[in-house]
C-alpha cells in the first residue's frame, strides 16, 4: 500500500477525540467504581451466612472481595495513566508524522479553538453531572479525585497540549528522504 500525502489524521485533530475520550474514560471509571462499591456493600451486608459449613462472608472476602478492592484502588491510577499516555502518543505522532500530515498552521489553531470550546462545554457538563447526586459527588470527589480534576481542568489542558503538539510538529525539521541508491532513474 502506497501512502499518499494528506491522508490520515493530524495530531491536532486528535485533540477533539482526546476531549471525548477523557470524558468517557472518567465516566466509565466512575460507573465501574460505583458498581464495584454496590457489589461489595451488598455481599458484605449478607453477614454471617453459612452454607454447608462454609462461611459466605469469609469466602467472599478471600476471593471476590480482594479483586473488587484491588480494582477500586487502581481505577484512578489506570485512568490517569491512560489519559497521560494518550497525550504522549499524540506528541509522538506529531513528531514522527511531521513531514507527511501537516495542516496549515491557521487550521491547526482553529482546531485547537474548537477543541477548547468542546472541552469547556464537556467540563461544565461533567461538573453538573457529578453534582446531581451526593453518592456520585462522593465517588468523583474522593475516590476518583485525580481523574475528575483532570476532566474539570480540560479547558486549561487542551490548549497546552495543542500548542505542544504544534511545536513538535512544526518546529522540528521536515523528514529528509534518503535517495534510493538501487534505483536506475
Amino acid at each position: 500500500m502506497v501512502y499518499k500525502k494528506g491522508q490520515g489524521f493530524s495530531p491536532t485533530v486528535m485533540l477533539l477525540f482526546f476531549v471525548f475520550f477523557a470524558l468517557f474514560l472518567v465516566f466509565g471509571a466512575g460507573i465501574l467504581y460505583f458498581s464495584a462499591d454496590v457489589v461489595d456493600s451488598s455481599f458484605t451486608a449478607i453477614g454471617d451466612l453459612s452454607i454447608g459449613g462454609i462461611d459466605f462472608n469469609q469466602t467472599y472476602q478471600n476471593t471476590l472481595g480482594i479483586g473488587i478492592s484491588a480494582s477500586k484502588n487502581t481505577i484512578t491510577t489506570a485512568s490517569i495513566g491512560l489519559l497521560l499516555g494518550m497525550v504522549v502518543v499524540m506528541m509522538l505522532m506529531g513528531y514522527f508524522l511531521r513531514g507527511t500530515n501537516r495542516l496549515w498552521i491557521i487550521l491547526d489553531l482553529f482546531i485547537i479553538l474548537v477543541a477548547f470550546i468542546t472541552a469547556v462545554y464537556l467540563s461544565r457538563s461533567f461538573d453538573t453531572f457529578i453534582n446531581l447526586n451526593s453518592d456520585l459527588f462522593s465517588i468523583f470527589s474522593n475516590d476518583l479525585e485525580t481523574s475528575s480534576r483532570f476532566v474539570l481542568n480540560l479547558p486549561f489542558v487542551i490548549p497546552i497540549i495543542g500548542v505542544l503538539i504544534m511545536l513538535v510538529t512544526y518546529a522540528t525539521g521536515r523528514k529528509k528522504e534518503e535517495p534510493n541508491v538501487l534505483s536506475f532513474q
